[in-house]
């Protein structure tokens, strides 16, 4: 993992979203920090190391996974483009409840270090300071989302909420449905909605049968067809019972 040389914002400009124009163009010529492109597989520490000062890491572009084990189970978070992250930050081995972090690269990453260099040019600009802040601040919303859809009282509930709810981010629509292009096996998704894998296999095995969750084949993502269960009191297993085995 050789670094290299990036203009962040040219990679990334939503981040001088309400930067006066001109500065704009000074901060898209002149900021330059490193950065690493990440082969996919399973990082642990360190997946690229963070000096004191740094704020974190950005991905540009990519799909990565984290993965926080406790007590032998295990959460997930998945990141993506403009996510901010510290991977190993509030990892700690505790007395009580023992914890570790790994890091798995789903499709080739890049990521930049917004390291020191970085801080003290943008400290000025309140602008992109909130921008980051707001990122930070939607992973952790997202994370909060997807506990409670977690409790959904059926697994084939839970895994339909939570395929709607990756498709608002990663999914797009064409004319059978929403398509969510995501390379995620089912013991991710089985970690996701704390299952186990063989249960997540018939789950959506069930799902497929109701035609409401098609698989794209060899763990390339799946198509959502019909609507998510968007009703406050509309619990999913109506989405389900609307939706018969399909006979074969």
């Amino acid at each position: 993992m050789r670094p290299f040389l990036v203009k962040l914002f040219d990679h990334d400009p939503d981040l001088l979203s309400g930067i006066e124009p001109r500065a704009a163009l000074r901060l898209r010529r002149d900021v330059v920090v490193p950065a690493m492109s990440l082969d996919t597989g399973e990082h642990c520490p360190p997946l690229v190391r963070l000096h004191p000062g740094d704020l974190g890491l950005l991905v540009l572009e990519g799909l990565v996974l984290r993965r926080l084990e406790v007590m032998g189970r295990q959460g997930v978070e998945l990141l993506g483009d403009g996510d901010v992250l510290r991977p190993w930050d509030g990892i700690e081995e505790s007395p009580s409840l023992p914890s570790s972090a790994s890091v798995k690269v789903c499709r080739p990453a890049t990521v930049a270090v917004l390291d020191r260099d970085f801080h003290r040019t943008v400290v000025e600009y309140s602008e992109i300071v909130a921008a980051l802040l707001e990122r930070i601040a939607a992973r952790s919303t997202s994370t909060i989302y997807s506990l409670a859809l977690a409790q959904q009282p059926s697994l084939e509930g839970r895994l339909l909420c939570l395929l709607w709810h990756l498709s608002d981010r990663w999914g797009r629509v064409d004319r059978r449905g929403r398509v969510l292009d995501l390379p995620l096996q089912h013991q991710t998704l089985a970690e996701m909605v704390a299952a186990r894998r063989p249960s997540v296999t018939s789950a959506l095995r069930r799902l497929a049968e109701r035609e409401l969750v098609l698989p794209l084949g060899r763990s390339r993502g799946f198509r959502l067809l019909g609507a998510p269960p968007v009703e406050p009191d509309q619990d999913t297993a109506e989405v389900l019972a609307e939706r018969p085995l399909i006979a074969r």
